[in-house]
């Protein structure tokens, strides 16, 4: 196997918290790039105690389970989302010296997973207990959902010949490219992935686009088979990797060629592994005996921390919705979702805070509130709306109801609203996951709620879904909408509906 690297920034300490970043676009490369990350992994477990590879690829089945001979099952979500026991859901693959942990069953999207406020907090207790978790992801998956809180610094695992475009945040440590036998395809002309972006003569990553192990004074030129511009190969250094800071990739242009094919010497295979080794060595430095994961456990168990400054952000909490669940149906009973458009306004308030504070206030078992941020004349109001009812009788009802309870003050026909379009974030089969899925969106300021749904299928049991914002035309939930995206999530506005529970 053949390694092209850029040296990492720094050859002092190994992060704690990375991800490894596989750019791959056909079989071949895949399967390179998920070997190459067991080898990065396993040679750090050489020289570290308590080493976890966590398995955060969506394409299933998982390629790095297979590798390592393990079954999908239980993993990182379960532990986020559903309150697995780290030690219960991570293991050791047959004759590794380091723990593995599967992606999950039913994970939720990709932009939840990846802002959990658990992420930051697991990092913090990496470090202090000297262990370290590896996320591993694709290349489009990071830059649409990533990075991951705590877990910025990256290694990217290069298959494909493409200067991968990373998010913001992210930091590149080190960068492995495949040999060009595996990187390059026999046609000339190939699609581009929406994640990969280069010049249109792709100049080669600093101090990275060298094959090892090649003569000093060995460049062959690229082939021209068509007209089309080609990379620009440079010459070898010599066997020993360079140790040089990184340069970022280019910005993002719109057209992107491969480079052309070339020879690799017979003996660059065991250069190139010998020059993984040593990198991987001079970083990671002495080995200690592994141990368990209970300080993983402990970290990932642990409470959120702080939620950021976001305005509004600091006294909301994952409190909306039923709080206990509803009782299940009698087996084959067929359950039916319906259209809630209409809700009863209480008050608005110029701070979140204070809607927030009034939602908690207010909401019970069987009687959800939610807040629904609104422009009134230039200025964002946070609306409280109670109930969600199919028809606006019920919701005149329930507005009777809330007077008599003291809730609001008066009965007023206008202060029935039709607000039956909400954001959609998705279904869970829990309500412990739908209620982790709320405690993300209220860390980022984003006030949701959970409605019954049906479950799989429609029948037998139970689902949760999580929608946020309640509104009669789409330009209203302009102020949601901004919130959601400056967030990082895509989501769709959708018209809301549920199960009437009793």
């Amino acid at each position: 196997m053949s390694v092209e690297s850029s040296a990492p920034k720094t050859d002092v300490n190994w992060p704690h918290a990375a991800t490894l970043v596989l750019a791959a676009d056909n079989p071949r490369q895949r399967r390179w790039a998920v070997n190459t990350a067991v080898e990065i992994v396993r040679r750090l477990a050489d020289q570290r105690h308590k080493v976890v590879l966590a398995d955060l690829q969506t394409k299933r089945p998982s390629a790095l389970a297979a590798a390592l001979g393990v079954e999908d099952g239980p993993g990182i979500s379960d532990v986020l989302f559903r309150d697995a026991a780290f030690s219960k859901v991570a293991g050791r693959p047959e004759g590794e010296a380091f723990f593995f942990l599967n992606l999950g069953e039913s994970p939720p999207p990709l932009q939840i997973l990846f802002r959990h406020p658990r992420w930051a907090k697991i990092a913090t207790r990496l470090e202090e207990t000297d262990a370290h978790l590896l996320p591993c992801v694709s290349a489009a998956d990071w830059l649409e959902a990533g990075p991951i809180p705590g877990f910025e610094a990256c290694i990217v695992l290069n298959a494909a010949a493409l200067e991968v475009e990373l998010p913001s945040e992210a930091r590149r440590l080190a960068e492995f490219l495949a040999p060009p036998e595996i990187r390059e395809e026999e046609t000339d002309a190939v699609d581009l992935p929406w994640y990969a972006s280069a010049e249109p003569e792709t100049q080669p990553m600093h101090g990275a686009a060298r094959s090892v192990g090649e003569p000093a004074d060995r460049a062959e030129p690229p082939e021209e088979p068509t007209p089309r511009p080609k990379a620009v190969t440079p010459p070898s250094p010599p066997p020993m990797l360079a140790r040089e800071p990184l340069t970022p990739p280019p910005a993002a242009p719109p057209i992107f060629r491969r480079s052309s094919r070339r020879r690799i010497a017979p003996f660059a295979v065991a250069a190139a592994v010998a020059a993984l080794i040593f990198t991987l060595w001079q970083t990671v430095g002495s080995r200690q005996v592994p141990e368990g994961t209970a300080d993983l456990e402990a970290a990932a168990e642990a409470a959120p921390p702080e939620e950021p400054s976001t305005p509004g952000a600091e006294t909301a909490g994952p409190t909306s919705g039923p709080e206990e669940k509803p009782e299940e149906p009698a087996a084959g009973t067929r359950l039916l979702e319906v259209g809630l458009p209409y809700s009863v306004a209480i008050a608005a308030y110029s701070s979140l805070d204070d809607a927030v504070s009034r939602q908690r206030q207010w909401t019970r078992a069987d009687l959800p509130f939610y807040v629904a941020p609104t422009v009134v004349r230039g200025v964002v109001y946070y609306r409280v709306f109670a109930g969600m009812m199919p028809e606006r009788e019920n919701a005149e009802q329930l507005m009777a109801q809330l007077v008599r309870e003291g809730i609001k003050d008066t009965i007023r026909g206008w202060d029935v609203r039709q607000a039956g379009l909400a954001f959609n974030f998705g279904t869970y089969a829990s309500s412990p996951e739908a209620r982790a899925v709320l405690e993300t969106l209220f860390g980022h300021g984003i006030p949701a709620y959970m409605v019954p749904a049906a479950g799989v299928g429609g029948t037998d049991s139970i689902a949760y879904r999580v929608y946020a914002g309640g509104y009669e035309r789409s330009e209203d939930a302009a102020p949601l909408r901004e919130r959601i995206e400056r967030a990082g999530f895509d989501v769709e506005l959708v018209e809301r509906v549920g199960l009437l529970l009793k």
